[in-house]
C-alpha cells in the first residue's frame, strides 16, 4: 500500500502545475515552416488536424475493418485512413497491388451499432468561486444525413503504393519518442501521419540540429517535425463511495476504476495501468477496503508501456484488477458529476477515431464532456520520464481532468442512453492553476487516454456489457 499512497501523492503534486515555462531559444533555433531538403526533414507549425470532423457511423466501421486488415499483415500494408473532405477510404500498401487491402467492405445498416454521441444530461459541476461559467461551445458541424436503418453500403478502398508500412512507422514512432538527437527533451510525442505515410515528431522547440539529426537517423521523407511551442507533456491524472458490485467510474484510492471486467469465470475492474504500479498490487476502494489485486499491467514505473506476453502492440496505460472472494462487479457506469449516484448501462467497446467527441468520468470532477479527439495512437513522453505508446488525444474549453481521475472511463452515449466504452484516462494537462480552461484561449484542457479496445486484445476477457 505504501507504493501507491506514494504514487498517489505525486499524483496531486504534479497535477497541480499544469503551466510550465516555455522552452528555451538557442542560436539555431528554427520558428517558422522549412521544407524537407536531402539533409534536414520538414518542420510545419499548422496543427495537422485542427478541425477533424467526427466520421459518419459506416465510415467508422470501414475503417476499423480496414485497420484490423493493416494489423493483421502490418508487413505488407500502411496504415488506412478516411479522406475527411471526400469521405473515400484509402487503404495505402507496400506493393503494387494487394487483394487483402483493396477488398470490398460492406456495411449493413440493419446491424451497424450506434455510435454514441458525447452529450450528457447530467449537470457538470460548476465553475470554481469567482470563475465565469464555461464559454458556450462553438457550433457542430453541420449535420449529415440521417443514416438508413436497412440495405447495405460497399465501401471500395482506394489501393495506392507508399514507401513504408505499418510495422516501419511504428518502430519508428517507438524509436523517435526517446532519439538521442539534439534537443530531445522539446520532444514532446510522436505518432503517424496516415495521409502522408510519415512519421510526425511534435516538439515545442525546435534546432537545425534537430531537423538534420533526424533526417540522418530516419530519412528525411519519412519524418516531419510539427511545432508547436505551447505542447505539454501531461501529468499522470472521485463516485467516492461504491459497494459490492462495484461500478465503473467509481473511487478508488487514489485513482478512478474505469470498466466492469469479465473473462466468463472470473470478475475484474480496468483502470490505468500507473494507478496499479505492477502485478501483486492489492487494489484497495476509497474507503480503505482491500477488493482485489492486480494482475496483469501494461505500464508504468520507469519504462513506461510495455509489450505484454504474446502481444504485437501497446495497450498503452491498462491494468486489470481481479477481483477477491465476494466482491464482483457489475456492468454499469457511474455518470453525472462528483457526487453522483446515477449510473448507465454498459452497451458495447468501440474503437477510438480522430476527430470524435466524447465524455470522461473521474472522482474528482465527475462526468467531463465536449472532448474532441486530435490525435491517435500517440508515443508521449510524461513529465516523469515514463514513456506512454499507443495513447489518444483529446482537447476542450472548461472544466479540466484533476489528479485522481487517471483510471476513470472514456466514452460516448448511444441513443437509448447505453454507454459506448472507449478509453481509460491517463494523463492530463492544460487549464492553468485552476484547471479550468472556459476563458483561457492559450490553455485549453488536455487529455490523454489509452483505448479500451486495446485493453481487450491484450487482457483475457472483455468488458462487462449489459446491452
Amino acid at each position: 500500500m505504501s507504493r501507491l499512497v506514494a504514487r498517489t501523492t505525486l499524483l496531486s503534486l504534479v497535477a497541480s502545475a499544469c503551466v510550465v515555462a516555455g522552452p528555451a531559444v538557442t542560436a539555431n533555433a528554427v520558428t517558422t515552416d522549412q521544407p524537407a531538403t536531402p539533409t534536414a526533414v520538414e518542420v510545419f507549425t499548422a496543427d495537422p488536424s485542427p478541425d477533424a470532423p467526427e466520421l459518419a457511423a459506416d465510415a467508422q466501421f470501414a475503417l476499423g475493418t480496414a485497420l484490423e486488415r493493416t494489423e493483421a499483415k502490418p508487413g505488407d500494408l500502411a496504415p488506412p485512413y478516411v479522406d475527411t473532405y471526400t469521405g473515400k477510404l484509402y487503404a495505402p500498401t507496400v506493393h503494387e497491388t494487394s487483394a487483402d487491402a483493396e477488398a470490398p467492405i460492406v456495411v449493413d445498416y440493419a446491424t451497424l451499432p450506434d455510435p454514441g454521441t458525447d452529450l450528457a444530461d447530467e449537470p457538470e459541476d460548476p465553475p470554481p468561486p469567482g470563475e465565469e461559467a464555461p464559454l458556450a461551445q462553438p457550433a457542430r458541424f453541420a449535420a449529415a444525413d440521417p443514416l438508413p436503418t436497412t440495405g447495405t453500403k460497399t465501401f471500395y478502398p482506394i489501393v495506392r503504393q507508399v514507401k513504408y508500412s505499418q510495422a516501419a512507422l511504428d518502430a519508428t514512432v517507438d524509436d523517435a519518442i526517446t532519439a538521442d538527437v539534439p534537443g530531445k527533451d522539446n520532444i514532446v510525442a510522436t505518432y503517424v501521419q496516415e495521409d502522408h505515410n510519415r512519421v510526425v515528431v511534435e516538439a515545442n522547440a525546435v534546432t537545425e540540429d534537430m531537423r538534420t539529426a533526424l533526417a540522418a537517423k530516419y530519412g528525411s521523407d519519412k519524418v516531419a517535425i510539427y511545432l508547436d511551442p505551447t505542447s505539454q507533456r501531461p501529468a499522470p491524472a472521485s463516485r467516492n463511495n461504491d459497494t459490492n458490485p462495484f461500478k465503473g467510474g467509481s473511487a478508488a484510492f487514489g485513482c478512478t476504476n474505469g470498466f466492469s471486467w469479465n473473462n466468463g469465470s472470473k470478475e475484474y475492474m480496468v483502470t490505468a495501468g500507473h494507478c496499479a504500479d505492477g502485478a501483486g498490487l492489492n487494489w484497495w476502494m476509497s474507503d480503505g477496503s482491500r477488493v482485489g489485486t492486480t494482475t496483469k499491467y501494461d505500464t508504468w514505473e520507469d519504462w513506461g508501456s510495455v509489450k505484454l506476453p504474446g502481444q504485437n502492440t501497446y495497450a498503452g496505460d491498462a491494468a486489470l484488477i481481479e477481483m477477491w472472494g465476494a466482491n464482483d462487479t457489475i456492468g454499469k457506469l457511474y455518470t453525472g458529476n462528483r457526487t453522483s449516484n446515477s449510473s448507465r448501462d454498459v452497451a458495447r467497446s468501440e474503437l477510438a477515431y480522430k476527430g470524435k467527441k466524447y465524455c470522461t468520468g473521474g472522482k474528482n470532477k465527475g462526468v467531463i464532456c465536449n472532448w474532441k479527439i486530435d490525435r491517435t495512437a500517440l508515443t508521449t513522453r510524461y513529465r516523469d520520464g515514463s514513456v506512454a505508446r499507443n495513447m489518444f488525444r483529446g482537447k476542450k474549453k472548461g472544466w479540466c481532468l484533476w489528479a485522481g481521475d487517471s483510471g476513470g472511463p472514456v466514452y460516448t452515449t448511444q441513443s437509448n442512453g447505453k454507454i459506448v466504452a472507449k478509453g481509460l484516462i491517463s494523463g492530463a494537462a492544460g487549464g492553468g492553476g485552476d484547471h479550468f480552461a472556459g476563458r483561457f484561449d492559450g490553455d485549453p484542457c488536455i487529455g490523454w487516454f489509452s483505448e479500451i479496445v486495446r485493453a481487450e486484445k491484450a487482457f483475457p476477457g472483455a468488458i462487462t456489457r449489459r446491452p
